[in-house]
């Protein structure tokens, strides 16, 4: 399984507030009309539901990220509709009251002989989604 992780982010909150930020993705919306223009047009086409963020691809139509589990630690959000194994992760350490810092990444499963196509693509997707998780939860 291959690992593409976004930058290291410190957030001046604890563990526990920024985990309470996914207990309901449907804030998330509300977060997202926040944004500055152009980040808030990608979102465009974005469906939240309480435990899914759905959004359309061109290659593979409807991708849906269901989470599977929602810690202090981590939240964890499963693909559906990919054509491998794809989990997102939002992984949270937190190093004092009121520091916490967050790494989102993604593991997927593709051939060795593909990362080399895939894998540009997919690190500019978790930089883009930590930028935007970043701005969501500080």
């Amino acid at each position: 399984m291959a690992k593409y992780s976004g930058k290291t982010f410190t957030v001046p909150r604890s563990a526990q507030e920024i985990s309470d930020k996914f207990a309901d993705l449907t804030e998330l919306r509300t977060l997202a009309d926040k944004l500055p223009e152009d980040q808030r047009a990608k979102l465009e086409n974005v469906e939240f539901t309480t435990d899914s963020i759905q959004f359309p691809t061109p290659q593979l139509g409807k991708i849906t990220f269901r989470v599977t589990e929602r810690t202090p630690q981590q939240v964890l959000m499963n693909a559906e509709g990919t054509p491998v194994p794809l989990v997102l992760k939002v992984e949270m350490d937190e190093k004092a009251p009121a520091s916490t810092a967050v790494t989102c990444s993604v593991e997927v499963e593709i051939p060795a002989m593909l990362r080399a196509f895939v894998g540009p693509q997919l690190q500019k997707s978790v930089n883009m989604l930590s930028d935007v998780i970043s701005k969501a939860v500080s």
